[in-house]
């Protein structure tokens, strides 16, 4: 190790100094991908049985706080204008749930476009939370392992699936929810004095834009379906300038979907490519899943922060 530092050093000495400023800007952007390269990646045992059914008996406790499509009343959601779709929570209700559901009539599968006829469509189950398998990924894989000493922000943390997932996957020193609505965070504290994930877990009631702070501290941002249905697109706009202008350069930002598809309707004037830069996973995909084939999978996407532009006015 010693002899790698010293090299490095006499290389950097032996140099042009008028290179010496722009190359340790190339190693400054590059290094990040360069130790997910080399990262080694965990053995698969390394994920015990007791997080899985920790992560379940979370989810159920808080099924029994909520109706099936698990929205609160006090929540106002933007629907789309089709209606041929249900609310179906992927981390309350995995798969098997689902099945269950099915069969036990609760959740229908089809919708009669005509009343009495047989012209039915399938109906599109829509999840506003992460499913305990897509937490994984996202801890496991997507993002590096080392997370000692760093803060993940979660915007939006509604029922705290992603603290949830970040507290029992990853080594995150501090994870914080941003969360507006005051039924869903009196909800997640329950969750989080049950469960004492207080000494890594917290959440703060608010609108976005009056926590810079907590941006301003965030090695990691979780940005989950955050805007879209909760928001008008005049807002939307609004709160991606602001984020583009608190996020620290050097922190990670994790989208579903990515932030392409999340701005190409939106007038924000944002310049990805001077904003951030994407980022491949810190670690293969898990049991050989193919990302294009697993849709919820291919739909996360990570970015690091190269610039932030503060707001004008």
């Amino acid at each position: 190790m010693e002899s790698l530092q010293k090299g490095f050093l006499s290389l950097l000495n032996a140099s042009n100094p008028s290179h010496h400023e722009p190359f340790l800007e190339w190693l400054r952007i590059s290094l990040p991908d360069m130790i997910r390269t080399v990262s080694p990646a965990p053995a698969a045992n390394t994920i015990k049985p007791v997080i899985r059914l920790q992560l379940r008996e979370i989810s159920n406790d808080i099924r029994a706080h909520l109706p099936l499509e698990a929205v609160m009343p006090s929540e106002s959601i933007h629907h789309p204008d089709s209606e041929d779709f249900l609310h179906l929570d992927a981390f309350l209700y995995d798969e098997e749930d689902e099945e269950k559901l099915v069969e036990d009539g609760k959740l229908p599968k089809q919708i009669c476009g005509d009343c009495g006829s047989k012209n039915t469509r399938q109906i599109k189950l829509i999840t506003h939370s992460c499913s305990k398998d897509l937490l994984e990924y996202i801890f496991r894989n997507l993002l590096p392992l080392g997370l000692e000493g760093k803060t993940i922000v979660d915007v939006g943390s509604r029922l705290g699936a992603v603290l949830y997932g970040a507290y029992f996957f990853s080594n995150a020193s501090k994870i914080i929810g941003i969360e507006m609505n005051p039924d869903l965070c009196v909800l997640q504290e329950q969750i989080i004095n049950k469960y004492k994930l207080g000494n890594r877990v917290q959440v703060v009631r608010g609108e976005m834009t009056t926590l810079p702070e907590v941006f301003n501290s965030a090695d990691v941002v979780i940005l989950n379906n955050v805007f879209d249905w909760f928001m008008s697109p005049e807002l939307q706009v609004k709160m991606w300038l602001f984020l583009r202008s608190v996020i620290k350069p050097g922190s990670l930002i994790v989208t579903v979907p990515s932030l392409q598809e999340s701005l190409q309707h939106l007038p924000t004037g944002i310049v990805l490519e001077t904003w951030v830069r994407q980022l491949n996973p810190a670690l293969p995909m898990p049991h050989g899943i193919d990302e294009y084939e697993d849709e919820p999978i291919a739909k996360v996407q990570m970015y690091q922060v190269i610039q932030n532009t503060p707001l004008m006015g």
